[in-house]
């Protein structure tokens, strides 16, 4: 059941949520490429590993690139039901609300497990064509791209809840760019606040932590939402 409603949603997708999960790791590697364009000579001379410097200058872009996809590609992912009125239409079927819902996430999170490979590559090839010295830092690379990701599943997690169950997507949207932004000074924050957790805060070899805890609560908060949704009322 799950495999088949898997292939309806993807046959489903907008073509533009293709494109966020595309353009976004890509503006973020983008950035940089103006960054080293710029002051190649510079930025060489702050840190002795190139590569762990250059890591971290993509680090601080990409908490706040990802929330945004989020938000912006669960709001699609909405959008498609609502504007077509095709939540009776799907639960005219014989399927369970939660089997619906579950495929959506799954969908969701594929896609953003994506859009980190996309940041992973290019992150080895960008760095490789910069010319740093040394071994490649696969396992670093890694950690950056997949850590912020998954310490940020609480947020994937509020956003697809958000999404789903409200026609308006401007309330969705509205969260989602304020978390965005809220991201981007979020060091600024107690520890404990999910939006901080993306951030990597500890150094990107020691989030372990962080990750498990962000993977936890958004496993909860998902689960939650899931059963939530799958009690509304279809209008």
């Amino acid at each position: 059941m799950i495999k088949g409603l898997l292939h309806t949603e993807l046959l489903k997708t907008n073509k533009l949520i293709w494109v966020l999960i595309l353009i976004g790791p890509l503006l973020v590697l983008g950035m940089q490429v103006l960054n080293y364009a710029a002051r190649y000579d510079y930025l060489l001379s702050r840190r002795p590993d190139a590569w762990h410097y250059f890591i971290e200058n993509i680090q601080v872009f990409w908490p706040p690139a990802l929330l945004l996809g989020m938000s912006l590609t669960a709001s699609l992912m909405a959008n498609v039901e609502y504007r077509a009125d095709m939540w009776k239409k799907m639960f005219s079927l014989p399927i369970q609300p939660s089997q619906a819902y579950l495929a959506k996430t799954i969908l969701l999170c594929a896609m953003l497990i994506l859009s980190g490979a996309i940041l992973y590559g290019g992150t080895l090839l960008l760095g490789g064509a910069l010319g740093f010295d040394g071994q490649l830092p696969y396992t670093y690379v890694l950690k950056m791209s997949y850590g912020t990701l998954f310490a940020a599943m609480p947020f994937a997690a509020l956003q697809f809840w958000l999404s789903m169950h409200h026609k308006n997507q401007g309330i969705a949207l509205t969260v989602g760019i304020a978390g965005a932004a809220l991201a981007m000074f979020a060091d600024q924050l107690p520890w404990w606040i999910p939006w901080t957790w993306p951030l990597l805060l500890d150094g990107i070899d020691n989030s372990l932590a962080t990750v498990l805890r962000g993977v936890a609560v958004g496993l909860v908060l998902w689960i939650a939402a899931i059963c939530f949704l799958a009690k509304k009322e279809v209008k």
